[in-house]
């Protein structure tokens, strides 16, 4: 399905760009639901994100790779050299892109819903920002045909809402991509940057030097 646009309030705008419709493979139909996010800003998804979920799912920074099921494409990962043998990562619909993996249990009564992880996707960046690339736009991957629906519909929503503005987000099969996950230095860089800072606060009010808590940090 390409783009779709409809008339509201005397202007044209873009509903969804939904690529495929195809149920995902067996293997994603497995005891854990998962959801996949990306918003070019993937530190702070990935804080808000972990903030609503708390204990109750593990949230993952990783890289989605497209088309490398034995068929090139390309491959980057976050921390890694890019290896590039067809196309552009940067190009459209490309190569890789970095994105937050969120994994639950849906028979968890205190695990969020699919829903309420789409309100914090939509609360942690603005849809309407025109993204400097592909790597950076907003995109939601879904897993299955009932996340495919919701997307739709709440999509449909946030372009009612935004009466000014075209809401450029993307929804697309994660049946295409493959995970790769982060190293441990790129996950919870907000939450480590925070609790280093603290440290540091609360040695130098302890009596130390700036100097002397840097360079027991060295």
């Amino acid at each position: 399905m390409g783009p779709a646009t409809r008339s509201c309030h005397g202007r044209h705008v873009l509903r969804v760009v939904d690529k495929d419709r195809r149920a995902p493979t067996a293997s994603a139909a497995a005891a854990l639901s998962e959801a996949y996010f990306a918003t070019g800003a993937t530190a702070f998804l990935e804080r808000a994100l972990t903030r609503r979920t708390g204990a109750h799912a593990a949230t993952t920074v990783g890289t989605f790779h497209r088309g490398n099921r034995g068929k090139g494409g390309v491959r980057r990962r976050l921390g890694g050299a890019t290896t590039s043998t067809v196309g552009d990562a940067r190009g459209h619909g490309g190569g890789a892109r970095e994105v937050v993996r969120v994994r639950w249990d849906p028979e968890n009564p205190y695990a969020a819903t699919f829903g309420e992880l789409l309100d914090v996707f939509w609360d942690s960046h603005d849809p309407t920002h025109a993204p400097i690339d592909d790597l950076h736009a907003s995109v939601v991957f879904v897993t299955s045909e009932s996340q495919r629906e919701e997307t739709l519909r709440s999509i449909e929503q946030k372009t009612d809402a935004y009466r000014d503005a075209d809401v450029l987000t993307r929804m697309e099969s994660a049946v295409d991509y493959s995970f790769t996950e982060a190293p441990e230095r790129f996950q919870r860089r907000l939450q480590r940057a925070s609790e280093d800072e603290g440290s540091r606060e609360g040695s130098m009010r302890n009596g130390g030097s700036a100097e002397k808590v840097y360079a027991n940090m060295a």
